[in-house]
């Protein structure tokens, strides 16, 4: 694994930097499609150098046969635009970092007699933070009371979710509460 950052230009990844992690083994990319699956997890497929997008879900991988297949989206047009493209950006919210694949080829073919999208198995997915910083969530029973001291006398309290080096997250704050960075 190598730590890495995409950078994509036109649909292909051209370039990696810092903080990102390509993954290239086989058995890690079939295993995390296969989670995707699992979890029913919205995936965007990006088309027309990047000007169109529409929302399906990973619906089965086959390793022996080097296949992953992808519901059809809900409008029709755009399903035929998309088997027309000469590459598509697949990209996955995957909890506090995104999974972005290409392929350069998308066909129809049906599964269990239903139309579907299908391509081969990536070679790479590019896995980036969200964040700068990683989010470490504090556990609630044990999550520490955070007390704020308003400039107009008022006290706002509530319980500590989550730390990191970029700041903190805290649940049970007044709705009206105004926040700046800084």
């Amino acid at each position: 694994m190598i730590t890495a950052k995409p950078i994509v230009r036109g649909g292909n990844f051209n370039a990696v930097a810092a903080g990102s992690r390509l993954l290239w083994s086989r058995h890690q990319i079939v295993m995390m499609l296969r989670r995707y699956v699992r979890e029913d997890r919205p995936v965007s497929v990006h088309y027309d150098h990047q000007d169109k997008v529409i929302v399906t879900r990973a619906l089965s991988v086959d390793d022996d046969l080097d296949r992953v297949y992808f519901e059809y989206g809900d409008h029709k047009t755009g399903n035929t635009d998309l088997l027309r493209s000469k590459e598509v950006r697949f990209a996955i919210e995957d909890g506090s970092s995104n999974a972005q694949f290409s392929s350069p080829r998308i066909r129809d073919v049906l599964l269990d007699g239903q139309p579907v999208f299908q391509i081969p198995v990536p070679d790479r997915i590019v896995q980036s933070d969200r964040r700068s910083h990683q989010r470490i969530k504090v556990p609630e029973i044990s999550a520490p009371v955070v007390r704020i001291n308003l400039p107009d006398g008022r006290r706002a309290e509530g319980r500590l979710s989550d730390m990191s080096a970029g700041g903190i997250g805290v649940i049970g704050l007044a709705v009206d509460l105004k926040v700046e960075a800084g």
